[in-house]
């Protein structure tokens, strides 16, 4: 039998991703957001719909299910920053 998921990552944290962050806070489960940026610039508009800002890095390692909320054109190059090119 699978883990449950307890916490959800999103990487993305535009209009997608702040939607689906809302919707995952508010259902109970722990949401950690990143951006490709720096997470300070989106702590305090994640705090408030009761996400956490968080690095890309924080989310690969920390999350149960991760989903990914890029723009198409995004998704060509790797997110990771340790695996040297995994797509």
């Amino acid at each position: 039998m699978d883990a449950p998921i307890r916490t959800l990552g999103i990487i993305g944290a535009g209009r997608l991703g702040t939607v689906l962050a809302t919707l995952a806070a508010s259902a109970g489960y722990r949401v950690l957001v990143a951006r490709s940026g720096a997470p300070e610039p989106i702590a305090r508009a994640m705090a408030a719909i009761g996400a956490t800002a968080s690095s890309i890095d924080a989310v690969i390692d920390e999350a149960d299910a991760v989903v990914l909320a890029l723009p198409w054109a995004v998704t060509g190059r790797c997110l990771h920053s340790d695996c040297g090119g995994c797509w």
